[in-house]
């Protein structure tokens, strides 16, 4: 596509252009090369930090060619490309710090989630079976008795 052909020269305005108008960040090529990819075999930091700041994923690997299986980072280390690699490897730490917070947050949403649910549903099942609650008491009492 254009935009991993600007990606392979480093045409970072027209990268940044065709990010805007909605080119697919993560789209594979039919070499199976993302633009970052493609970026990291063109040696182009300018164009690999557009791409991290618009969200590319790192851990995306080649899905065909030489390089299959292969990520960006993996490339830029075996091309010897230093700069290139230590991008990708501050952005693949901050992408992993970031999930786990998110993994951590969900978790805690879930949990909250689970312990009110009971809750909710002891007043639905207590009045299902003809008991109530009475305000001031420590016990439930029949239906009945409550009256």
């Amino acid at each position: 596509s254009a935009l991993h052909y600007a990606c392979s020269f480093g045409r970072t305005d027209i990268v940044a252009l065709l990010l805007d108008s909605g080119a697919q960040i993560a789209k594979f090529t039919s070499d199976g090369e993302t633009p970052l990819i493609r970026a990291v075999h063109g040696g182009e930091p300018k164009c690999i930090k557009l791409l991290l700041e618009r969200k590319a994923d790192t851990s995306l690997t080649a899905t065909g060619g030489a390089w299959k299986e292969h990520s960006a980072l993996d490339i830029a280390r075996a091309k010897k490309f230093a700069e290139i690699a230590t991008l990708l490897q501050s952005a693949a730490e901050a992408s992993s710090a970031a999930d786990k917070a998110d993994s951590k947050t969900e978790r805690l949403a879930s949990t909250v989630s689970t312990a009110a649910q009971p809750v909710s549903n002891l007043s639905e099942n207590v009045s299902r079976r003809g008991f109530c609650w009475r305000p001031g008491f420590r016990t439930l009492t029949t239906a009945r008795n409550a009256t």
